[in-house]
């Protein structure tokens, strides 16, 4: 009876999505909706949003609004569902670490853009003083923030950059592209297998992060966000001497614990803490292997940030 139950519900689900998509009026009605809990937990109306998830076989893109910016994403996928229907990041407390720390006038990095959901939360920070710089190699993704950063008229904020960051400039590299339609964020240029093949990549031209930093005459980059699915060391190493220099005050870095990008980072001084998404809490001294958001502090900045985040700071057992 339960199953069948379950499955009335899931029909249920998706006949209605299937509705919505044909009328925006009802959709724009529906993310309303997703703005009270009520609807959206104690009705369980969010299940006509995840209904989406498989009602498109191509990319499907609409405007997301998020602190009152306006940016493509595509709701084929999770993190363009969460953006579009629910104004949520799929990463709620990575992104709120990374908004408390950036302010007006700084400098920011976004290596691995995507759909720009920090690159446009970044630049909320940021005042007219400040700046952010994406790269994004996926040509159709960078085309996107293009339109994005047009749309919110900021083109003095915000730069996109269609080329890879990594150890070695003006190179030629594969990125393999996901045949995941839910996932394109899994897209790298290590063929790991899942939903990646070698017959599947484009090829992307080549930067380094210093090699940037000096042509655009930046001496200091505040924050910097890498989500590059394995290839962090590259991007690490085409930005020793930023490090070495000290003009890196944080990084936030998808990767696993004891990595070697890691041991650089600890080498020139950096502390880091394992961004717990589900407790909210930032864990040092992290077992090696735990895969997760990583978040590196300066030297010179550990004492007054232990300080500001004492609440949240707690070291693994």
């Amino acid at each position: 009876m339960k199953d069948v139950i379950k499955t009335a519900k899931h029909s249920l689900s998706h006949a209605i999505a299937k509705l919505t998509q044909s009328f925006p009026f009802l959709e724009k009605n529906l993310q309303f909706l997703y703005q009270f809990p009520f609807f959206r937990k104690t009705l369980k109306l969010e299940a006509i949003a995840y209904a989406y998830l498989t009602s498109f076989q191509e990319p499907e893109l609409r405007l997301a609004t998020y602190n009152n910016y306006q940016f493509w994403v595509n709701i084929a996928e999770y993190q363009g569902l969460f953006l579009y229907f629910f104004q949520e990041f799929l990463e709620p407390w990575s992104s709120f670490i990374t908004k408390s720390l950036i302010s007006a006038s700084d400098i920011c990095v976004d290596i691995g853009a995507n759909m720009g959901s920090y690159t446009f939360l970044m630049a909320h920070q940021v005042s007219s003083k400040g700046h952010i710089y994406a790269f994004e190699p996926l040509p159709h993704l960078a085309q996107n923030l293009v339109g994005s950063v047009a749309f919110n008229q900021l083109e003095d904020t915000i730069t996109i950059e269609n080329c890879s960051v990594d150890s070695v400039a003006e190179n030629t590299v594969k990125i393999y592209t996901s045949n995941d339609i839910r996932n394109s964020g899994i897209s790298s240029r290590i063929c790991y297998g899942d939903f990646l093949n070698e017959d599947c990549f484009i090829e992307s031209p080549t930067v380094t992060l210093q090699d940037y930093c000096q042509k655009q005459k930046i001496k200091h980059c505040h924050f910097i966000k890498i989500d590059v699915e394995g290839s962090e060391l590259d991007v690490i190493k085409g930005m020793i001497n930023l490090l070495a220099n000290g003009c890196v005050d944080y990084l936030l870095i998808e990767q696993f614990s004891g990595s070697e990008t890691q041991e650089i980072l600890n080498h020139f001084g950096y502390a880091n803490w394992f961004i717990d998404e589900k407790r909210c809490k930032l864990v040092a001294n992290i077992p090696d292997g735990k895969f997760g958001n990583y978040l590196f502090v300066n030297p010179r900045d550990i004492k007054s940030f232990e300080q500001d985040y004492i609440e949240w700071l707690e070291t693994a057992a």
